[in-house]
């Protein structure tokens, strides 16, 4: 049973860490789309 668990929690920190990096990519995408739009808007305005 204790060697189930231990697989659970395995799997859980499996999950926690793709979705780690799933919210790091979008984070990095927002963040590029923001720089384009500021140098968009920069760009129209010059």
């Amino acid at each position: 049973m204790a060697a189930h668990y231990d697989e659970m929690i395995q799997d859980n920190e499996d999950v926690l860490a793709a979705n780690a990096n799933v919210l790091r990519s979008s984070l990095t995408a927002v963040a590029i789309t923001l720089v384009c739009a500021a140098i968009a808007a920069v760009a129209a305005h010059g």
